[in-house]
């Protein structure tokens, strides 16, 4: 069963290159705001990584905003592949990816809830755009392609022609619907069901580390080990209040899935020594000319002397001898600022 054609999103790294600040691979017509949706919950599936790397499974993800939807997967490019090859960096770490195919959400094929792509089809998309670019020692402007791959369905295991269309996935970002391990495929059915036959905005990922894992995370539907059957949870809300944080960089700026995970480490490891539990979501992260603006979202004021603290951490662990870091909560005077060097 086909799916016509769909465009190539890719997140991934090449034996020299490490993970690109953008995405690797991504259709012409998805404008920086949306990539930037996408990538997030990208990110969000490479968590806690070194449990596919032990197993050997894949996570499996649907994504679909306004204007497109995305059904892709993350895992080992070894474990992917599957023709022995080693696939590994310079310093022969397996190498690891996001690698999706993405339809427009008015073009979307006929029977795309009917099955998900092929491991064939996937394995031919890395053979097009990484494979090319692996030896490459400097990374190229980010690839923007067209709507010319050839995509193959392959029927949901286990799944009876129809069986789960009398469930429905979350929808809601308010909550998090938990599948259990066994009924992957049930979720990935009932998300493309929502996005292609009801026109919703939805999400979900296979394989998460779990439910913690899943409630601070932006998805709407995953499965993991531990719940019998489909079980829903109320989210808490962490959007109480919002804060900036300003870079001024007179180097290379940090990528920003490197920074977004620091950031993430840090808060919880001062929190941890404040003796208190911060639940924290980074919204937008945008670098330009050199300056790299970060929002976020957390569930309970920051006071200024934890400001500082947060802000002496973040410039110690990238080295920011001369980069001025201000953080000021949204909509308000500034909170505090820190500066190192002149």
């Amino acid at each position: 069963m086909t799916a016509g054609d769909g465009g190539a999103l890719i997140h991934c790294r090449t034996k020299y290159c490490d993970f690109p600040g953008a995405i690797f691979q991504c259709p012409q017509d998805m404008s920086l705001a949306e990539l930037y949706g996408f990538r997030r919950l990208i990110l969000q599936t490479t968590g806690e990584i070194e449990e596919l790397r032990h197993s050997g499974r894949i996570r499996r993800a649907v994504i679909a905003g306004k204007r497109h939807l995305a059904a892709g997967l993350t895992g080992y490019l070894k474990d992917i592949m599957g023709d022995g090859g080693l696939y590994t960096d310079e310093g022969g770490r397996p190498v690891y990816g996001f690698f999706a195919f993405v339809w427009k959400r008015e073009e979307l094929p006929e029977h795309l809830a009917e099955g998900f792509p092929s491991m064939e089809s996937f394995q031919e998309l890395i053979r097009r755009w990484v494979l090319p670019r692996w030896e490459n020692r400097y990374w190229e402007q980010p690839k923007r392609g067209c709507y010319d791959e050839k995509i193959l369905l392959a029927p949901f295991p286990g799944l009876e022609e129809g069986e789960g269309k009398a469930g429905r996935a979350n929808t809601s970002g308010s909550r998090l619907k938990i599948y259990p391990a066994g009924q992957e495929w049930l979720l990935l059915r009932q998300a493309l069901s929502a996005a292609a036959e009801e026109n919703r905005t939805v999400s979900g990922c296979t394989c998460f580390p779990g439910e913690m894992a899943g409630l601070r995370s932006a998805f709407m539907n995953i499965s993991c080990a531990g719940p019998k059957e489909p079980v829903w949870k109320q989210r808490e809300k962490s959007g109480k209040y919002a804060y900036m944080l300003r870079m001024t960089w007179d180097r290379q700026p940090v990528p920003a899935g490197r920074l977004e995970k620091q950031l993430r480490r840090i808060l919880r490891k001062n929190a941890g020594a404040a003796g208190i539990k911060i639940l924290c979501r980074v919204t937008e992260i945008r670098t330009a000319g050199g300056v790299t603006r970060v929002w976020m979202e957390t569930d309970r004021k920051l006071d200024q002397r934890f400001c500082r603290q947060f802000l002496a951490a973040l410039a110690a662990a990238f080295e920011l001898e001369t980069c001025r870091c201000r953080m000021a909560e949204r909509k308000n005077a500034c909170l505090c600022r820190r500066r190192t060097g002149k």
